[in-house]
């Protein structure tokens, strides 16, 4: 998860004439998730999901002088996943904020709406209601290999995640067993053969001894 330090700058230098709002709540200056500076500069050192929302700065008996709509939380991909070939590819974009982020996926340093084939993906929404936030390949190919970038954007923000993905032969699971089923089999033969080969030399050696035995009772 990504943690975002945010200022916001209200440009005011007349602070005891200045409320600070989220959501129409007034922020209060004694509230310890927030800093405020000499210069009127609202700090959010910590972000989390509750941050979300739109903040305005207000001076007393005058209209708002600013407003603030901003995005705070993302969680970052994974460095990397595999998929099977012929399998379905999901990569959600985690992320959320007000107003809602504006999601584009690149494949390579590409847009994948110019890189894959249309018919080949489509979006989604995430569990947030983030708009194209997660890309869906139904049947994984292994021209998907890549690494995709999720880009965030909402206003003046702007950052990414990205994440490798590999795509293996639907069969590569197969072929290690295969392999240890052949190691089996010529294990077994050589021990057939092994044990066939002894078992005529003591049937040889056993018979070029009878004629010494007949010998003895002559």
């Amino acid at each position: 998860m990504s943690i975002l330090v945010y200022y916001i700058d209200c440009l005011c230098w007349n602070i005891e004439s200045l409320l600070r709002y989220k959501n129409d709540d007034l922020i209060s200056s004694d509230d310890a998730h927030y800093k405020i500076f000499a210069n009127s500069t609202l700090l959010i050192p910590k972000t989390t999901k509750e941050d979300v929302g739109v903040y305005r700065c207000q001076t007393v008996g005058f209209t708002p002088v600013k407003s603030f709509n901003i995005i705070l939380y993302k969680k970052d991909l994974p460095k990397s996943m595999t998929v099977l070939e012929g399998d379905k590819l999901t990569i959600t974009c985690d992320t959320e904020g007000v107003p809602m982020p504006i999601i584009t996926w690149l494949k390579d340093g590409v847009s994948v709406d110019e890189a894959v084939n249309s018919s080949r993906f489509t979006y989604e929404q995430n569990e947030k209601g983030t708009e194209n936030a997660t890309y869906i390949v139904e049947s994984a190919a292994y021209s998907d290999r890549a690494e995709y970038a999720c880009f965030i954007s909402t206003g003046d923000l702007q950052f990414n995640t990205t994440i490798f993905v590999r795509v293996k032969d639907m069969y590569a699971a197969l072929w290690p067993f295969l392999g240890i089923c052949a190691e089996v089999f010529i294990l077994c033969l050589i021990i057939f053969i092994y044990e066939k080969r002894r078992a005529k030399a003591d049937f040889e050696e056993s018979d070029t001894d009878q004629p010494t035995e007949q010998k003895k009772y002559v």
